[in-house]
């Protein structure tokens, strides 16, 4: 079985490494999913808080986001 690092329902943070309208923002993951690139790799839909001009949500790789405590 895929040992996930995050799953659905958990908290997290963009980070750095995230596209810079995503940065430092909060959000939930509200899906994981296969990432196209590969068969082993997974991607993670996150639900921000809405910003003004801002994309509520996105797919990430595990590496843009951190855990939220």
């Amino acid at each position: 079985m895929p040992k996930f690092r995050f799953k659905v329902g958990d908290p997290v943070t963009a980070n750095e490494k995230a596209p810079r309208d995503y940065a430092g923002r909060e959000g939930i993951v509200i899906e994981v999913a296969r990432a196209q690139t590969t068969q082993r790799q997974r991607q993670y839909s996150v639900q921000f808080t809405p910003e003004p001009r801002k994309a509520d949500a996105g797919y990430f790789d595990s590496w843009m986001l951190d855990a939220t405590p």
